[in-house]
């Protein structure tokens, strides 16, 4: 996906993040190599678009060192990069920090079933709009029954905050 494919409103908003979930090498190996590239590809994207227009990028992952790093190719900086101890990226005082402006959570990354998942309901208690890429994360090997429609069907159908774009970002699921 190139950034001009992203649809306008979200080149133009003003209090939006872009929090990028989990994208640690630990985390991909038992996933399917052509899906974490073709994610990975996508993220790079939305990453390189949110740095030309100013939206503040965080990503989080754990300290666990059999983890290891943020893929590479993504290139975090320094100042992007949080730990968290907990699945949801608000547990980490610094992430509730930098959001606390946002009107818009912007989310990929890995492990939809628990850490996506959780950082979508804490960033809906903190009246947060959220959007989630269903073409820019990962789901978890043990829930490959788990996309993002069905998803947010079973967790979030009363919210009106979350809203996800499908691989063409026309539309949203209700």
């Amino acid at each position: 996906m190139k950034p001009d494919t992203i649809p306008v409103h979200l080149q133009c908003m003003s209090h939006e993040h872009l929090a990028i979930i989990d994208m640690q090498k630990g985390f991909l190996e038992d996933k399917d190599p052509e899906e974490v590239f073709r994610v990975t590809a996508v993220i790079q994207s939305l990453l390189q678009t949110a740095r030309e227009n100013n939206i503040p990028v965080t990503f989080t992952m754990f300290p666990e060192e059999k983890l290891g790093e943020i893929l590479n190719e993504l290139n975090p900086q320094d100042n992007e990069i949080i730990i968290k101890d907990d699945t949801s990226a608000f547990a980490s005082e610094e992430f509730t920090d930098r959001t606390k402006n946002a009107e818009t959570l912007l989310i990929v990354g890995c492990n939809l079933h628990a850490c996506i998942r959780l950082t979508v309901r804490d960033a809906v208690t903190h009246n947060m709009k959220v959007i989630v890429f269903d073409n820019a994360v990962l789901a978890d090997t043990y829930y490959p029954e788990h996309n993002i429609g069905t998803w947010i069907e079973f967790f979030w159908k009363p919210s009106v905050h979350v809203q996800a774009y499908n691989e063409n970002l026309f539309g949203t699921f209700d």
